[in-house]
């Protein structure tokens, strides 16, 4: 089964991702290398989901609408596990906007909407 897979940069997104290769799916990941995290072991996550055969790859930030349409356009996944968030309680006390933006519309609002076409 095909599956769009986001947060994959993060801890639980990059086992899912990998659980799903694992059992045989083909997967393609989304996640935002921000820097609010360690950038390192997020690309570190990132290369081992990307590295793995049934990986259809994908480095697309959830919050680039274009990148998700093109995402849903070329791999049409029929079914979509959304992680994408931006965690810590701090920054989204010090930046809310960014917040809202990177995880609410970037990671679900723009990800809901490819999905009921």
């Amino acid at each position: 089964m095909k599956v769009l897979v986001t947060g994959t940069p993060g801890f639980i997104g990059s086992h899912s991702a990998m659980r799903m290769l694992e059992r045989g799916d083909k997967a393609t990941g989304f996640g935002n290398l921000s820097n609010y995290d360690d950038v390192n072991l997020r690309q570190a996550r990132s290369a081992l989901f990307k590295d793995h055969p049934n990986s259809a790859g994908s480095d697309a930030d959830p919050t680039n609408q274009v990148a998700v349409e093109s995402a849903f356009e070329t791999h049409k996944p029929r079914r979509v596990i959304t992680l994408a968030a931006q965690a810590r309680v701090r920054n989204a006390a010090e930046n809310p906007h960014v917040n809202v933006s990177n995880s609410v519309t970037g990671s679900h609002l723009h990800i809901l909407e490819f999905t009921r076409t």
